[in-house]
């Protein structure tokens, strides 16, 4: 015997910085179908509560699905989040504060809504189904327009005692290094992040080099991604950038894994995209 999966079913949400997505899942996490929402250029607490409202009527349309074969919906947020109350603290990229998305989202749609940080929930994906099936201790690290660490301990996720363990990237690499978002200086988000590679390939460029050439000249679209496609070209200044990167990343968890002792490090998001020259 076995647990018809088919029978009910699941909505998660990813809460990022430029798209909301969203999709509906059997109870084995096989997704059935998942839809994109542009975010606007501005946000207020209202519009993104919205937003998720929307997204959430948007899937059910469409897989299409009823109330009463969802079971639950589970959303990952960047930032500061209380997931007992399901409040999202602080969203720093939208510079919003005390989002009450679980009560807000459960009056709405009158289904169960459990909100965490959207590391955390990686680190639980990991654990369930992907690299930390059967290990009882890792981390889990985000490296994309910011980074963040989920903490697997003894098969539990460690939240901390105000809900922010694994802030990694705001740990100090760098003494007096470039000033952070957060008031600190020479964080390892302002060194390894996403951002942190573009502002240094914007410093250093090279106007006939790759990277100038990959975004047209106009160096407002140069990214992270442009580097990485420069680095696969052998565009020298790109693979340096991305290997001085590997160095801060490799300062950050080599201190993380002194302090924690864990089996293994995952290693995810948007810049992990381009480990052959990171690692």
């Amino acid at each position: 015997l076995q647990i018809n999966s088919s029978s009910f079913h699941v909505i998660g949400i990813d809460v990022g910085i430029s798209q909301i997505r969203v999709i509906a899942t059997q109870l084995d996490a096989k997704i059935i179908k998942s839809l994109q929402i542009n975010m606007p250029s501005t946000l207020t607490n209202e519009l993104l509560l919205r937003l998720l409202v929307q997204a959430v009527d948007s899937i059910m349309e469409n897989a299409p699905l009823t109330k009463e074969t969802i079971i639950g919906i589970g959303i990952g947020m960047h930032g500061l989040v209380d997931p007992l109350k399901g409040v999202s603290l602080f969203a720093p990229n939208f510079d919003l504060r005390n989002i009450p998305i679980k009560e807000k989202l459960e009056s709405e749609l009158g289904i169960p809504v459990e909100v965490d940080n959207d590391v955390r929930a990686m680190a639980l994906s990991e654990g369930w189904f992907g690299q930390g099936v059967g290990v009882d201790n890792f981390i889990c690290i985000n490296v994309g327009v910011g980074i963040g660490a989920g903490l697997v301990l003894d098969n539990k996720v460690y939240r901390g005692s105000s809900h922010t363990a694994g802030e990694m990237g705001h740990t100090t690499i760098v003494a007096n290094g470039p000033k952070c978002s957060c008031g600190n200086y020479g964080c390892l988000q302002m060194l390894a992040s996403g951002p942190a590679i573009a502002l240094r390939a914007q410093n250093n460029i090279d106007k006939n080099g790759k990277i100038a050439e990959l975004c047209g000249g106009n160096f407002d679209r140069l990214d992270g991604e442009t580097v990485y496609q420069a680095a696969l070209q052998k565009d020298e200044l790109a693979i340096k950038i991305l290997q001085n990167t590997g160095k801060y990343l490799g300062i950050a968890i080599a201190n993380v894994i002194n302090l924690m002792n864990p089996s293994r490090v995952i290693i995810g998001g948007g810049v992990s995209k381009s480990g052959d020259f990171i690692l």
